[in-house]
């Protein structure tokens, strides 16, 4: 609607221009560049990122108002001698017509957003606050039960370690004292240090090397460690990180690991369904799989104890453990 209220305000100020023997094409020119602005700035304002060359995207906006201002004369002529339609009538149809194709044409060839992935920095936090619906709504299926786990029993998690945060707001989300998200890419990183959430929140480059040299031994009440693990390229590795793990948490202090569920029949077709609808995002990436038994029985070798889960539709499983001791 702003792409229509742009072409109108222009439309008022050339209409007879095109229609009288004053036609001035710099005047055209100069409305026609006004017009591109008010759109940069107005109509596309959240795309502006993905017209990095105003000078390129001024000549493409030049072709698409050719494109445009042509089928809006076709579709009057076509309208007027064809149908013998009323001209002031077919004059509107054809630009309600011709705007169309020419914000179609505006939002896929000048401000086309680039294919988001998951390695974009922002990647987590959009998709929690501005992903398709359905996306939507299953992190925060999976954030709630997160955090109803972290809560556990009083109402806080305490002092509470995120690995593999991303720029993912879920571990905010909970009740705490203080907060420390580790993730190994600086991108994602910065740009939840870029949010200035400061309150008691840190956000800090590293993998289990690093959360092992500056994280205190026994100085966590809980440790979250969401959709990560399958991530990992060999089970030695999430032995490592469950080691690590082990080694931050006060003795009874609570583990939540959240991974998809390869146990059942839902599980492995929703991660089947989330490659082929949600393409470049985290499924492609998926190294190691687990079900419910195997999982356990890897954690309690850990040293740890299991308490309960949940597998909202079968699909993820959200583990609640404790250390022993």
């Amino acid at each position: 609607y702003k792409f229509i209220i742009c072409k109108s305000g222009t439309w008022s100020f050339v209409f007879w221009f095109n229609f009288s023997s004053f036609q001035n094409n710099k005047f055209i020119t100069r409305i026609k560049t006004n017009n591109y602005i008010i759109n940069y700035h107005w109509t596309f304002r959240h795309k502006k990122s993905t017209n990095k060359n105003v000078v390129v995207g001024w000549f493409k906006y030049l072709g698409n108002s050719a494109i445009g201002d042509g089928t809006d004369l076709v579709v009057l002529a076509f309208l007027t001698e064809v149908f013998g339609m009323w001209y002031m009538l077919s004059a509107l149809l054809a630009s309600g017509v011709a705007s169309i194709i020419k914000y179609s044409i505006a939002n896929k060839l000048i401000w086309k957003e680039k294919k988001r992935t998951a390695k974009d920095e922002d990647y987590e936090w959009v998709s929690f606050f501005k992903g398709l619906p359905w996306q939507k709504r299953w992190k925060r299926i999976i954030a709630n039960i997160v955090k109803d786990f972290a809560e556990i029993p009083n109402g806080s998690a305490g002092k509470l370690l995120d690995i593999g945060c991303g720029s993912s707001p879920q571990g905010l989300l909970i009740n705490h004292d203080d907060y420390v998200g580790f993730d190994i890419n600086n991108s994602k990183i910065r740009y939840m240090n870029g949010k200035h959430l400061l309150n008691h929140n840190s956000f800090i480059t590293g993998g289990f090397d690093e959360i092992q040299d500056m994280v205190l031994a026994e100085s966590q009440d809980t440790v979250i460690c969401i959709e990560v693990i399958e991530h990992l390229k060999h089970m030695e590795v999430v032995r490592q990180g469950l080691k690590v793990m082990h080694n931050k948490l006060k003795p009874n202090g609570k583990l939540i690991l959240a991974t998809p569920n390869f146990g059942g029949f839902r599980g492995k077709w929703m991660d089947k369904l989330y490659g082929i609808f949600q393409k470049g995002a985290y499924k492609d990436e998926h190294q190691l799989k687990f079900n419910l038994p195997t999982l356990k029985e890897l954690c309690e070798e850990m040293g740890f104890q299991y308490i309960e889960s949940k597998i909202p539709s079968g699909a993820d499983m959200i583990c609640l453990f404790q250390k022993v001791g």
